[in-house]
């Protein structure tokens, strides 16, 4: 008679269909690929220190759009509360110079192009965020006026 509530439970909660088991494993480059481009609302980059409360971008599947400066570097605030290593994919080359921490150069490495569509994603970096804190990306004066960004937790992700 116990085997007939566990029979049920198993019936009910049926199998992983093809749909589940392709949003648990998606690649998040292919994800970038796929939203880089979405509408959303722009964000001021802050040129300094007193700036950056309206410059924070977080993890999350949606892109972020970040206004340029055509003659002045500007900056956005990642903040964590732990250590954690992050993906972040971007749509201009040349354009992310540095990665700081509370302001200080941490370094950055060569950023290759997104396999899946290095048009739209000209350059990828994996960033190592060591400690919690805050963390802001240098971006370089452009021509352009806005920089489509998308970052992703990078936990399950294998290096490319």
């Amino acid at each position: 008679m116990t085997l007939f509530p566990l029979a049920l439970a198993l019936i009910a909660c049926g199998p992983e269909t093809d749909d589940t088991a392709a949003a648990v494993t998606e690649d998040p480059g292919e994800h970038a690929c796929e939203h880089i481009g979405d509408q959303v609302d722009a964000i001021t980059t802050a040129t300094a220190a007193v700036d950056i409360a309206d410059a924070i971008i977080e993890p999350g599947d949606e892109p972020w759009v970040v206004a340029l400066s055509g003659d002045v570097t500007t900056y956005v605030q990642i903040e964590v509360d732990a250590e954690e290593e992050l993906l972040l994919f971007v749509g201009l080359a040349d354009v992310v110079e540095d990665l700081l921490f509370q302001w200080q150069s941490e370094g950055l490495e060569d950023a290759g192009a997104e396999e899946h569509c290095a048009d739209a994603i000209p350059a990828h970096y994996h960033l190592d965020l060591h400690e919690p804190g805050a963390y802001q990306l240098e971006l370089a004066p452009s021509a352009a006026a806005e920089l489509r960004l998308v970052l992703f937790e990078s936990e399950g992700h294998d290096d490319h």
